[in-house]
């Protein structure tokens, strides 16, 4: 399904807040334009379906209000079709009324990528073509990896 044709996107959600300021959060998305097939991904660079590869995904989410200026939040988001995720665990303090920074680190999990070289590149790698090399992409979230991160938000 390419751009200009017409496609399904919807998402069906529910959060409760606890009078603790716990807040938990689950929500399903399916993503029309993404892929329904059993195989790999397809290059990456050529997806035309927008930010997400896949067609069926399901989020999770807490958070907890620490002090009125600070939140801790985890949050998950898994591809259903690989099976692969993504998680983060960060916490927010608000520095101003306008300004929050955050801080936290993240993981993903999944098949790793893997890149095949064609048998005549290995005999002369100075002249290696790009159409030599083939790389599959079992997993949305396979080769994202992890990290720590730090954010500043502003609102005007």
């Amino acid at each position: 399904s390419g751009y200009g044709q017409p496609i399904a996107e919807f998402s069906l959600g529910c959060d409760y807040r606890f009078p603790n300021t716990l807040h938990l959060k689950f929500e399903y998305f399916f993503h029309g334009r993404g892929l329904s097939r059993d195989d790999y991904y397809p290059d990456v660079m050529s997806y035309e379906g927008g930010a997400y590869l896949g067609r069926h995904y399901a989020a999770l989410g807490a958070g907890y209000q620490l002090h009125a200026l600070v939140t801790l939040e985890w949050f998950a988001l898994a591809n259903l079709r690989d099976p692969s995720a993504y998680t983060a665990l960060f916490g927010q303090i608000s520095l101003s009324d306008d300004i929050d920074m955050l801080v936290g680190l993240f993981a993903a999990a999944g098949e790793r990528p893997s890149v095949t070289i064609d048998e005549q590149a290995l005999h002369d790698p100075a002249n290696l073509d790009p159409s030599q090399l083939a790389l599959s992409l079992p997993s949305e979230y396979g080769a994202a990896g992890c990290g720590l991160f730090l954010e500043i938000r502003g609102t005007f």
